[in-house]
């Protein structure tokens, strides 16, 4: 479904699908980084998709239902991360440099605040952490997550979530969208592309795909 038809279809939850059309441009937004519907992979799950829609759109109450619709009407049904890690080839995603994520987002963050003013580490710490996020809803070898949010389309994940650049206390601009990318490259000595992530997964977990997998 496109965006519009999603938002058209969430109108009896909100009465006003205009409204509700940046939600799911946003949870579609990582079509335009590649066009293969796995991109659903990155926030088409109704815990970590509905944790960042919610971050995306502070001011908005009814977040998680409208992503639980959109995950319905694309899936079949209420997919979870874990639901999408069950049939991913784990050998093929990207691997990172594990000395600096291992322990979690501060080696990370630390690398990346010696690049910032000092009055800019909260946000370098706060972009990182965000990463991370994803590692926290697997329970099995989390760091497995890492690349979901992790290549090039995070900086612009990132940049829906924390906004503009903004101008310092000290004058100096931080730009949380190059945060996103100089965290990227420090943890896995590169920008892995959205499309190598994506082709990790020979199919979606959808109902019917699912089923005949078992």
């Amino acid at each position: 479904m496109r965006p519009f038809q999603h938002a058209q279809a969430s109108a009896p939850i909100t009465n006003d699908w205009k409204k509700d059309l940046a939600v799911h441009e946003f949870m579609d937004s990582t079509k335009f980084a590649c066009a293969d519907r796995r991109h659903r992979v990155v926030l088409h799950h109704i815990d970590l998709g509905a944790a960042i829609v919610a971050r995306a759109f502070p001011h908005r109450q009814d977040t998680a239902k409208l992503v639980e619709q959109h995950v319905c009407e694309d899936l079949g049904h209420a997919v979870s991360l874990e639901d999408w890690f069950d049939i991913v080839d784990s050998a093929r995603l990207p691997s990172p440099i594990h000395r600096r994520v291992d322990s979690g987002y501060g080696k990370v963050a630390q690398y990346v605040s010696g690049r910032l003013s000092q009055s800019a580490h909260p946000e370098a710490n706060a972009v990182c952490e965000f990463l991370f996020s994803p590692t926290t809803y697997l329970s099995a070898d989390p760091l497995r997550a890492l690349s979901l949010m992790m290549n090039s389309c995070g900086p612009m994940i990132v940049r829906k979530v924390f906004g503009k650049p903004r101008t310092m206390p000290d004058g100096k601009i931080v730009d949380f969208g190059w945060i996103a990318e100089a965290a990227i490259f420090t943890a896995f000595g590169r920008i892995p592309d959205l499309r190598e992530i994506i082709d990790c997964w020979d199919f979606e977990p959808t109902r019917k795909e699912m089923a005949t997998t078992k």
